[in-house]
């Protein structure tokens, strides 16, 4: 079941992966919109397009993954994320225990991010 408000940004600098995600997602009935980078969300933020549910690589170039989505938390604390990392370790662990975001490993594992997109504060 795809949430009411299924409009999902996706934050991913690898060209072939964004296209995949973003493909996949609409797929299953999201609106999904991609940036190669979090000063490219951030831009499209700045027009007016409320952030609700985020997927960003951590790994990007300028700012990472983990800065961005602690500099839009202050502004919108009802967002909602998923960190996709390739690496994996306490960075991330710490992260996702002072910040109220999941995580998945890379490769993603689609029914997993399904799943955690279809919960109620993704709505």
């Amino acid at each position: 079941m795809v949430p009411e408000n299924n409009a999902v940004m996706i934050v991913e600098d690898e060209r072939v992966s964004r296209k995949a995600l973003t493909e996949l997602l609409r797929g299953y009935g999201y609106k999904a919109k991609a940036f190669a980078s979090a000063e490219e969300l951030l831009a499209d933020v700045e027009q007016g397009n409320e952030p609700k549910v985020i997927l960003a690589d951590v790994d990007l170039p300028g700012m990472s993954g983990l800065e961005l989505l602690s500099h839009l938390e202050l502004k919108y604390p009802d967002l909602y994320a998923v960190l996709i990392t390739a690496a994996d370790g306490e960075t991330i662990d710490n992260f996702c225990k002072q910040h109220p975001f999941d995580y998945l490993p890379k490769p993603l594992n689609l029914g997993r991010l399904l799943s955690l997109l279809d919960q109620p504060r993704c709505h």
